[in-house]
């Protein structure tokens, strides 16, 4: 493991040439920022880059944008952005959203964000969520070592690796924060895995003595890690319990059988085309196929996804379809795919609903008129009033075209016109489709396994 880890370390680590050039063009946004007129009180580096726990090949920039914490909110953002376009002049730039509108560009190869925040002293001052990040900068400045940030940057790569790195809705994962908190804690990426390998549900860390029942009742989330700048935030709010799990089990995996893996999963591949067919014969799917909603906001499209994806399972559980499991896979150049797997696609052409006992007679006087229109009954079984009636819905297919309909008229915004365009692919046209487009053969080939890609 040791011989592996100084590899992977050495591998990932900036050169100092790089972290140079990353100096040089901070520093120089940063004049350009300070010395563009207007209400704003300098600027600051944040973030990974800032703490020099980034990885080699990361071209993230986060510059912060100080302004007065008695500036009304709409002069804020105002005034963000208006400092933000004239630094991005001549650049590439878009507008992204946290809490507040911010601008995202490229300038001199680096993906930079300009963020207006307030500038405050303590917590209790806050004006607005982003305001933390220098507090959080500072905090780790002071007590990161040169061994301390090689050890971060072993445990973000390895969250990289197994596709759990990153706050934002589209992975609900580590944030760069919460994964130096973790191993400020422990000590080292080892002690780190060795630690989350036995994590429960529940978990709650903090860097100093607290009440862990309180904490775990206020939070109510999978892991809670106070915050050490804030004792009411918990830095893995945006961690869910599917990438929660995730860590754990991989932790295990690699404490087990250290590999090069972890940090570096093997390209994408698909399966043969005689194990695809295979696999489609003996499941119960449907494929939703949509476009990537253009020149929108990244966070609320994953949003809308997410959403999208929980009422569709709502509709066919509804109707009396059992969903083994809906798996969204999202590209921006390629799509959207939803796969559907259901124990069934077809159902019968009558239900049975079992109603309240006999006994029951305001119960069960509401249930016989409720069915009053049923297709046999209603009778007794077991002491309970029993009737049967015909579905609404036998084909799943079927329903899901209604869904799609419903939420076309329901939809706003880019994700309404993404929607428009949706088609619900059979697995008769699996193969075909496949072999026409690679994104859809890899996302198919990825559902049909269905496995961890670490394991």
């Amino acid at each position: 493991m040791e011989k592996l880890l100084r590899k992977v370390l050495k591998k990932i680590t900036p050169t100092e040439k790089e972290k140079a050039l990353e100096k040089k063009t901070a520093e120089k946004i940063i004049k350009q920022i300070e010395s563009t007129k207007g209400n704003h009180l300098g600027a600051m580096l944040v973030g990974s880059i800032a703490r020099d726990t980034h990885i080699r090949g990361d071209r993230d920039m986060d510059i912060f944008v100080m302004f007065p914490r008695e500036m009304p909110r709409a002069e804020f953002e105002r005034n963000g952005l208006a400092v933000a376009r004239k630094v991005f002049r001549g650049h590439k730039c878009w507008k992204e959203y946290s809490e507040h509108p911010y601008l995202k560009g490229i300038i001199d190869g680096f993906e930079v964000e300009i963020v207006p925040s307030y500038k405050v002293k303590k917590a209790s001052e806050l004006q607005s969520a982003v305001d933390r990040s220098p507090f959080h900068t500072r905090f780790m400045l002071k007590r990161l070592n040169a061994k301390l940030r090689g050890e971060a940057r072993l445990f973000k790569a390895f969250l990289k690796g197994i596709d759990c790195y990153g706050a934002k809705i589209e992975k609900e994962g580590f944030s760069g924060y919460l994964a130096e908190l973790v191993v400020l804690k422990y000590g080292s990426f080892k002690e780190s895995l060795k630690a989350i390998s036995k994590w429960q549900h529940g978990t709650v860390l903090s860097l100093s003595r607290i009440n862990e029942k309180h904490a775990r009742e206020k939070f109510d989330a999978p892991l809670v890690f106070i915050d050490p700048t804030d004792k009411n935030r918990n830095v893995a709010a945006a961690l869910s319990t599917e990438q929660f799990a995730r860590v754990i089990v991989a932790s295990r995996a690699f404490l087990q059988k250290p590999a090069r893996k972890f940090f570096y999963p093997k390209k994408k591949s698909s399966i043969s085309k005689k194990r695809m067919k295979k696999l489609i014969d003996l499941d119960q799917i449907f494929t939703l196929r949509m476009p990537f909603p253009s020149k929108a906001l990244s966070d609320v499209i994953w949003g809308q996804m997410r959403r999208l994806k929980k009422l569709l399972k709502n509709a066919l559980e509804s109707e009396g379809f059992l969903v083994r499991r809906i798996t969204l896979y999202a590209e921006e150049e390629n799509g959207i795919d939803y796969f559907v797997e259901l124990e069934a696609l077809e159902l019968n052409k009558t239900v049975i609903r079992v109603g309240p006992f006999a006994w029951q007679e305001e119960h069960s006087k509401a249930f016989i008129e409720k069915h009053k229109r049923a297709l046999t009954g209603p009778r007794i079984e077991n002491g309970k009033w029993v009737i049967e009636e015909l579905r609404k819905h036998t084909s799943a297919v079927k329903l899901a075209r209604e869904f799609i309909q419903k939420r076309k008229k329901l939809e706003k915004g880019p994700f309404k016109k993404a929607l428009a365009k949706c088609n619900i692919l059979e697995k008769k046209e699996f193969l075909k489709t496949a072999r026409k487009d690679p994104f859809f053969k890899y996302s198919l080939s990825v559902f049909l396994k269905g496995k961890e890609k670490f394991l």
